[in-house]
């Protein structure tokens, strides 16, 4: 039964649990509506993270709207046979049959709902003839593997959550001082952060979410010192690619962002913030480990911060007005992925 496991996995009707090659653009059959396209890439996702019950529910809506897709078919009862509902299984292993009849796996379907069959309706037994001797019991076959369509390795389409931590080099202030008539550039140091973003499939290997970053560095310049501390939110894009053992990706953010100065120089201004970078992720079971590097950038228009100036034991705060604020920040990024 091997072979009847492998081709489960990577056959034209087990789409939940596709080959690798497949996993990065899993679609339903010609003709499919949007709609049912996408409540079945929301039940795959859910079927990947366990939620047996989400996953049906979601291949059930996208069935209604297209009861022509084999594939949803035979989604539909692998959920309900792990959810122990094998009338429903039996039903739309049936209907797989009935709209796949030339499928590879045609028989072994078959022999499986064969199987469902016999356990929901068993045959009558005739009682024993006690004068006459009994017949000695035989050892009952072992019943047919059911494919598993989440034996395969996780990959970068998998994967719906991160948490990341980045550590930034070369971080730069570049600031425009009306009063002075002028630009400054300023290198930043210390500068780290964290970052969590979330997503889910809109085009084949193609995800949309959102992001929400916090990032810290230390300003200094003529005596004066400050914290740097820089709040993102935003949505955010990646596209992955399998190769080998590993997935390729890109990713690119776009967002709000607040710039906050505190120490000697303080103010809190608002803007915009993006990122955009590309890594590798190890696939490891039920998570993903990623590196990545990352160029980040916020800016400010206009803010205005209170300087602290000091002349021996003399200081006192002086307001300045800043334009086109703008951190720089190219960042090594370390993530985990569930």
């Amino acid at each position: 039964m091997r072979r009847w496991c492998l081709r489960a996995a990577v056959g034209v009707a087990c789409v939940v649990g596709m080959g690798r090659a497949h996993a990065a653009a899993p679609q339903l059959e010609a003709g499919a509506p949007d709609i049912s396209e996408k409540r079945y890439l929301l039940g795959r996702e859910h079927y990947l993270q366990g939620d047996l019950e989400a996953a049906a529910r979601e291949f059930q809506g996208a069935y209604d709207v297209f009861p022509e897709s084999a594939k949803l078919a035979f989604n539909l009862a692998r959920c309900y046979e792990r959810l122990a509902q094998d009338e429903q299984a039996l039903r739309y292993y049936d209907r797989y049959l009935e709209l796949a009849p030339e499928a590879e796996d045609h028989g072994d379907v078959a022999r499986l709902a064969d199987g469902l069959r016999r356990r929901l309706h068993p045959s009558p037994v005739a009682p024993a003839d006690a004068t006459k001797p009994s017949a000695p019991e035989s050892t009952p076959a072992p019943s047919t593997p059911t494919p598993d369509p989440t034996a395969r390795k996780r990959g970068a389409a998998d994967f719906a959550w991160s948490v990341q931590a980045d550590v930034g080099f070369g971080a730069d202030l570049e600031v425009t001082i009306p009063v002075l008539d002028g630009s400054e550039t300023h290198s930043l140091a210390s500068a780290y952060g964290l970052a969590v973003t979330w997503d889910t499939p809109v085009a084949g290997a193609l995800r949309l979410g959102a992001r929400a970053a916090g990032h810290t560095s230390v300003f200094e310049s003529q005596g004066a010192k400050a914290d740097v501390r820089v709040g993102e939110i935003g949505a955010c894009l990646r596209y992955g690619v399998p190769v080998k053992a590993v997935d390729l990706f890109v990713d690119a953010g776009l967002g709000l962002g607040v710039v906050t100065f505190t120490g000697d120089v303080e103010g809190t201004g608002f803007g915009a913030s993006g990122v955009i970078g590309a890594g590798v992720l190890v696939p490891l079971g039920r998570v993903g480990v990623s590196l990545a590097l990352q160029y980040v950038g916020d800016t400010v228009a206009k803010m205005t911060v209170s300087q602290t100036q000091r002349n021996g034991v003399i200081s006192q705060k002086v307001d300045l007005d800043l334009e086109d604020v703008f951190l720089s920040r190219p960042q090594v990024t370390l993530a985990v992925w569930f």
